[in-house]
């Protein structure tokens, strides 16, 4: 779990949450389901839901945790929910209409335990990706000189790319690689 939350500081949670979602939905062994959705508290936790898309997050949580015949799996969702309402606010009601009403009233305990601070709750944790990114500007964030090449690229450059003769891809590499200044 430690190597997930160093992917989140590198790349956000919104990349790791979507690869996530797509091993869950596959995976069979409740434990596996009720660990990692465990896992997405403390990252919602640490991270806040600024770096989520809350409508993939709560379709999760109904269409897998929440459907779920594992009490382990449908309560450690049923904490997930309660995190984002900490973080979201009561707008979070709206999404889960359509859920039981049993596991609506468990969902309400949990909002009680997790009320609702808003802006109030900094995140503990940053992406590093977004830091650096704020910090520095776009063109040249690495400090390397740009040149626009677009110009170089024609449409007979890209056929002959495309060419069965390795000789002629040869030449286009060659006159690539001398368009970028990096050859003789």
């Amino acid at each position: 779990m430690k190597c997930l939350t160093a992917f989140c500081e590198a790349v956000g949670p919104g990349f790791v949450f979507e690869r996530l979602y797509k091993i869950m939905k596959e995976h069979k062994n409740p434990k596996v389901l009720s660990e990692g959705i465990l896992w997405m508290v403390s990252a919602v936790e640490d991270f806040g839901t600024s770096n989520l898309k809350l409508k993939d997050i709560i379709d999760f949580c109904k269409d897998t945790g929440l459907q779920s015949s594992a009490a382990a799996t449908r309560n450690s969702t049923i904490k997930l929910i309660g995190m984002l309402h900490k973080f979201v606010g009561p707008d979070i009601k709206g999404f889960l209409s359509d859920v039981k009403p049993a596991l609506l009233s468990a969902l309400d305990a949990e909002y009680e335990k997790n009320p609702f601070e808003g802006a109030a709750a900094p995140p503990k944790r940053t992406v590093r990706a977004l830091d650096t990114a704020s910090s520095t500007s776009a063109a040249s964030s690495d400090g390397l000189p740009r040149e626009d090449i677009s110009s170089k690229i024609t449409p007979a450059l890209l056929k002959n790319l495309g060419s069965p003769d390795w000789k002629v891809k040869a030449g286009v590499h060659r006159s690539s690689q001398q368009n970028c200044g990096g050859g003789p």
